[in-house]
């Protein structure tokens, strides 16, 4: 008996350790210096990379994300919505933003360097990306844009 309470006393101590330790990992911080992200093109995005700095975008329930996106052309967001607000930051360039259901700059408005725009969850908006740009968007997973599915005129 006496030697099955020890072997219980040490798993418990080693399973509070790994839970400790396990905690701790999850804590660090991340660190990202100047000219290390790492960038990878956006599937279906010609012109435009991305560069994943903190947590994991694609997966809903993972909690926070930045991103940043770089365009090396022109690059066109059609209509479409997030599921979560998303907040932009302009860092270098120029980022076009527009809202509703189909592309019309009447009342497009220009972002540069320190410009700043946060997007409640569901608001239809659009946007361009100009050639040499980055933007830093960060938010709660998941990062998904919901195309606006505008109906075709009848005949």
């Amino acid at each position: 008996m006496t030697k099955i309470l020890a072997s219980l006393g040490i798993f418990c101590v080693l399973t509070t350790a790994a839970i400790i330790a396990s905690a701790a990992m999850m804590m660090q911080p991340t660190i990202v210096p100047a000219g290390g992200a790492k960038w990878m093109p956006v599937t279906g995005m010609t012109g435009l990379s991305e560069a994943v700095l903190y947590g994991t975008p694609s997966k809903a329930g993972s909690g926070a994300f930045v991103v940043r996106y770089k365009a090396t052309s022109d690059v066109t967001f059609p209509p479409h919505t997030h599921p979560t607000d998303e907040m932009v930051t302009v860092l270098n360039g120029t980022l076009m933003l527009g809202l509703g259901d189909k592309v019309d700059w009447t009342n497009g408005k220009a972002l540069t360097a320190g410009g700043f725009v946060g997007i409640p969850s569901g608001v239809h908006h659009f946007g361009m990306l100009k050639a040499g740009s980055v933007i830093q968007v960060s938010g709660v997973a998941p990062d998904t844009m919901n195309l606006i599915k505008t109906p075709k005129p009848s005949m």
